[in-house]
C-alpha cells in the first residue's frame, strides 16, 4: 500500500471520531442570546435603554431527543439595557420587569440547527400612577 493510503486509513477514523464527539455533545448546541430592554417615552417617539431590568428565563431544554430538563435563571440588564446569556435549544418563557414600568412576558424557541441564538428586544411602557 502507498504511504498516502496508510495516512488516510489512520486519519479518517480519527477525524470522524472528533466530528462525531462534537455532534453528540450538547456544548455545540449552546446559543448566545441577547436580550435588550427599552422604555417607551410617553408622548414621544424615543426609546431609552433600561438599566437593571430584571429578566426571568424559564423553560424546558431538550437534553436528549426524548427528554427535557427544566431551566430557570434570572439576569439583569447592563448600562446599555442589554444582557447576553447562553441557552440550549428549547422553549422558554421570558418575563421582563422594572419598577415604574409595565411588565412584558413572551415565549421564545431556540432551535437546535440555529447558527446563533439571536437577539430579542422588549419594550416597556411607563406605568400611569394617577390617583
Amino acid at each position: 500500500m502507498s504511504m498516502k493510503k496508510n495516512v488516510l486509513i489512520v486519519l479518517f477514523p480519527l477525524v470522524l471520531s472528533f466530528f462525531l464527539s462534537g455532534c453528540f455533545s450538547l456544548r455545540w448546541q449552546i446559543k448566545e442570546v441577547t436580550f435588550r430592554v427599552y422604555g417607551i417615552q410617553e408622548d414621544s417617539d424615543y426609546y431609552i435603554a433600561i438599566v437593571g431590568a430584571k429578566i426571568e428565563i424559564s423553560g424546558k431544554v431538550y437534553t436528549t431527543p426524548s427528554s427535557t430538563t427544566t431551566v430557570s435563571k434570572t439576569v439583569y440588564t447592563n448600562s446599555k439595557g442589554e444582557v447576553t446569556v447562553n441557552l440550549q435549544p428549547g422553549t422558554y418563557t421570558i418575563k421582563v420587569t422594572k419598577d415604574g414600568y409595565t411588565s412584558v412576558t413572551e415565549s421564545i424557541v431556540i432551535y437546535t440547527l440555529q447558527t446563533s441564538g439571536g437577539a430579542y428586544n422588549f419594550y416597556l411602557s411607563e406605568e400611569n400612577n394617577t390617583q
